[in-house]
């Protein structure tokens, strides 16, 4: 599972969001946890970031620079190619998985999301199992 010290990114526009998504990473022993507050802000920390992040929560709609279009800027780096990558929405339609499946997200959580169901998220995605909700799309597609 992932660490205490694993290095995560949460980005999000809206500071309260930011905020509750970094305790809810507090709360399940996250502890190293750096805000980006939107898309540029998140690569500007990306990029610079030695060691990489292990684990981005990205949300999806963002102006500027939309948390897909982040997903998609960071696969196309081969160093951040095992970053894990996790979308959230504040709703998610059938054609937006397909999108996040495509561009290589990791999974995607809707916004009101429980410490608890991140914790099962993330050791879902430790296991190397795919997502139920990405399941029914093939990345060859």
């Amino acid at each position: 599972m992932f660490g205490a010290n694993t290095k995560v990114l949460v980005v999000d526009d809206m500071e309260t969001v930011r905020k509750a998504v970094a305790k809810k990473c507090d709360q399940i022993g996250l502890k190293n946890v750096t805000q980006a507050s939107g898309g540029i802000d998140g690569w500007d920390k990306i990029s610079h970031e030695k060691p990489p992040f292990e684990l981005i929560l990205c949300d999806w709609d963002m102006p500027q620079c939309s948390g897909l279009d982040l997903l998609i800027r960071l696969r196309r780096d081969s160093r951040l190619n095992e970053t894990f990558f996790i979308l959230l929405a504040t709703e998610l339609q059938m054609d937006q998985i397909e999108k996040a499946v495509k561009a290589k997200a990791d999974d995607c959580i809707l916004k009101n999301f429980t410490a608890d169901a991140l914790k099962e998220k993330l050791t879902l995605l430790y296991s190397g199992e795919t997502p139920d909700a990405f399941k029914d799309f093939s990345e060859e597609e």
